[in-house]
């Protein structure tokens, strides 16, 4: 957890930075957060930290979900992205994206310290809300969400 925590921005830093290189591809000014890009800004991922939150998947599994918007070649295609909750316990798992009717397109593995893939990066900020007071409420207690370097994309 500390190599995360090295790795990565704090979100003022990360929104701040995005605006000032020129983020006109942000998919909407309000409270989304860039955390990963390829060099030359041609892909860029955000997540909406405030969307975060506990609830259940379709096989009836504990999962934190957060929404996020891909941008690539000017289009912004929204998801769910969501880790289940006893992989957070465990530390590693599956990172699954979902459509807004909460049908998996794709899955990626995680390790919670692994080789910083944007997966890992995706599924540490969402665990790291497991074992927080407020989950037995269903919303997450605020954390900030951090970016990783286009590098490590």
């Amino acid at each position: 957890m500390k190599r995360f925590v090295h790795l990565i921005l704090a979100t003022v830093l990360s929104f701040a930075s995005a605006f000032a290189s020129g983020a006109e591809n942000l998919p909407m000014k309000g409270g989304w957060v860039l955390l990963s890009a390829t060099p030359g800004d041609a892909i860029k991922l955000y997540l909406k930290p405030e969307t975060i939150r506990f609830t259940e998947n379709r096989a009836n599994s504990k999962i934190v979900l957060v929404t996020s918007a891909l941008v690539q070649d000017g289009a912004i295609n929204y998801s769910g992205r969501y880790v289940r909750v006893n992989e957070c316990k465990a530390g590693f798992g599956t990172l699954f994206t979902v459509n807004f009717a909460g049908e998996v397109e794709y899955s990626n593995d995680f390790v919670i310290d692994g080789q910083n893939t944007v997966a890992d990066t995706i599924a540490a900020v969402l665990c790291s809300y497991v074992n927080t007071p407020s989950q037995s409420s269903g919303k997450p207690a605020k954390k900030p969400v951090k970016s990783v370097k286009s590098s490590d994309v």
